[in-house]
């Protein structure tokens, strides 16, 4: 393992809703390097995801408190949201929404 590079697949997602019903979406794919530390590539809202460990059957994955395993041909995802400004009154004007899908597509690279 030590001399195979394994690079995963990702899809990344953003939504942002404001009280006024205005949605922007924003959509990216890429690819990362499987590297125990933290993930080298800068995904929007991701910056703390964090490979723990690599084996050739499972790359283990942190986000925050969260743990997945990745194993061959399979995929794993995190998600999670963030509330902008609340008013007096207790009202949240505007919701993010974030999504990634990281992918292992059991190809060398």
């Amino acid at each position: 393992m030590e001399n195979e590079k394994i690079n995963l697949s990702y899809d990344w997602y953003s939504e942002e809703n404001d009280i006024g019903g205005s949605t922007k979406e924003f959509r990216s794919h890429g690819t990362i390097e499987a590297v125990i530390g933290e993930c080298k590539e800068k995904i929007d809202g991701f910056n703390r995801l964090s490979i723990k460990s690599i084996s050739k059957e499972c790359i283990t994955f942190s986000f925050f408190d969260e743990e997945k395993e990745l194993r061959p041909g399979s995929s794993i995802s995190f998600s999670y949201e963030v509330d902008g400004y609340e008013d007096h009154d207790g009202v949240v004007w505007s919701t993010e929404y974030y999504r990634i899908k990281i992918c292992w597509d059991d190809v060398k690279a």
